[in-house]
């Protein structure tokens, strides 16, 4: 089946500042187009050209795309790598993907589910005892597709453009702290499992589980499993090093020094802030590389989907392990041009840690 795969990378400003924010969108798009017509080729590429520069019109300081088809590749940039500066944004360049990070560790979770390593019906408990107050009533299952209800703990910390943020730039934060924050709140959801209230504090727990059943670090299995099978040359798990590698777009947030918002350049800073559940680092080839694997299975088995299932403005929004399947119909049409033998299927997972943001669309 042919695939189209298309990532980009914007690197937006806020309404009150400049925010350079690298954001990954890969979008792999299956049809039977495969031989479309030299024109209309041309003009997909136009108008992706277009898109990017509308990105940066609107108060982006730059954007890029990449397109992988029947056609070969095509990358495509727009405005800048740096503020300041005429530096052209780096086609090929390295950026936080944010959450996209979590279809890696549900990845793992599921070929471990498929190893006999654990269960997807396994409680909390049986795994991390004593963690949380109702482990025994929730599930492996209810952590990967969001229904646990174990309270987000990125709602217990400050964010931009509080200057407390910026504060604890270096810091580093262990997944027993963050979880810690977490608990000390309500559930979202109760009991588990009975509605779906998105939580980056599962994932966290994933990623303790994980080291628990593989015996080594949800960044070994990652590496082992995914990241050298599909050479996946610029994506890596940086622990706590602040550095994202070159080349690279800078990233930027709005802070108010004084009540008056200013570009902060926050390109580096300490991940554990994210940890299992945003921490990585990558390039749009290797993300466009790693979700076709999911889908073609050429290496690895893709995340399952979900049952819960939610409404947007028209859209059947379907949130599974790792991707969020959405039945496109109405106003959502918009969010894409619709062709005959182009499915209204869009899968996607979005991610954001700031001062980046991801998206990864099939």
């Amino acid at each position: 089946m042919p695939y189209t795969l298309i990532t980009e990378v914007g690197m937006m400003r806020a309404q009150r500042a400049w925010v350079s924010a690298p954001a990954a969108v890969a979008v792999i798009v299956a049809g039977t187009a495969a031989s479309a017509a030299p024109a209309e080729h041309g003009a997909d590429r136009k108008t992706l050209q277009e898109r990017l520069d509308h990105v940066v019109d609107v108060g982006a300081v730059g954007a890029l795309a990449e397109v992988r088809d029947e056609h070969g590749v095509w990358r495509g940039t727009s405005g800048v790598a740096e503020l300041g500066t005429t530096r052209a944004v780096p086609a090929r360049g390295h950026f936080r993907v944010g959450s996209i990070s979590k279809t890696f560790v549900v990845t793992v979770v599921l070929q471990l589910v498929e190893e006999g390593e654990l269960g997807l019906d396994d409680t909390v408990e049986s795994w991390l005892p004593g963690v949380l107050p109702a482990g025994e009533g929730m599930t492996v299952r209810q952590l990967l597709n969001h229904t646990s209800g174990v309270y987000d703990y990125v709602s217990t910390l400050p964010m931009p453009p509080g200057q407390e943020f910026v504060a604890n730039r270096w810091r580093t934060w262990t997944p027993d702290e963050l979880v810690r924050r977490a608990v000390a709140n309500a559930p979202s959801v109760d009991p588990p499992g009975s509605r779906y209230s998105y939580s980056n504090t599962g994932y966290l727990l994933l990623g303790r589980i994980i080291e628990k059943a593989a015996g080594q670090s949800y960044a070994e299995e990652i590496e082992r499993r995914i990241i050298e099978p599909l050479r996946l040359r610029g994506t890596s798990v940086p622990d706590t090093s602040p550095r994202v590698p070159q080349p690279r777009p800078r990233a930027y947030l709005p802070v108010e020094p004084g009540g008056t918002a200013h570009p902060t350049d926050y390109t580096e800073m300490n991940p554990s802030l994210f940890g299992t559940a945003g921490d990585m680092i990558s390039t749009t080839r290797d993300l466009n590389r790693f979700v076709a694997a999911l889908l073609d299975g050429s290496g690895l088995r893709p995340p399952a989907g979900g049952d819960e299932e939610a409404r947007c403005r028209g859209c059947d929004v379907r949130t599974g392990s790792g991707l969020v399947r959405h039945r496109v119909r109405g106003p959502c049409v918009r969010q894409r041009r619709r062709r005959p033998g182009l499915p209204g299927l869009v899968v996607l997972h979005g991610g954001r840690a700031p001062p980046s943001h991801g998206r990864a669309h099939v």
